[in-house]
């Protein structure tokens, strides 16, 4: 976990949700709900950083987060591919946890580099 982490609590979350719904059903809607609120928590850190970012910073940091978009997406289809070629439920959630792990890498990475900013002021 990075020193300013987005959110640590929705990863508690995460796991008492799972908890709760232990059928590779359940585990897959657990996961794929936190995915979204990863991808809220993204948002809003991206936002923040955004905000702290002088013109340079902000135009190199556009560029390489539209890269890190296109490797999301091409990651997704990747992940897909592969889950694609396996037979199982069990295999549900793992993919979604993947997915949702790249969203969940980035958010903490944002927040990160927000929090070294404002440590730095």
């Amino acid at each position: 976990m990075p020193l300013w982490a987005a959110n640590q609590e929705l990863d508690s979350q995460l796991e008492k949700c799972i908890e709760k719904n232990a059928t590779t059903i359940g585990m897959t809607q657990c996961v794929e709900q936190f995915h979204k609120k990863w991808d809220i928590e993204l948002d809003v850190k991206l936002k923040e950083l955004t905000k702290l970012l002088t013109k340079d910073q902000l135009k190199s940091f556009n560029d390489a987060h539209q890269k890190w978009v296109h490797y999301k997406n091409s990651e997704f289809k990747s992940i897909d591919s592969i889950y694609n070629t396996i037979d199982g439920t069990m295999y549900l959630p793992m993919r979604a946890s993947e997915k949702m792990e790249l969203v969940r890498d980035r958010a903490n990475k944002i927040a990160s580099q927000v929090g070294l900013i404002n440590m730095a002021k």
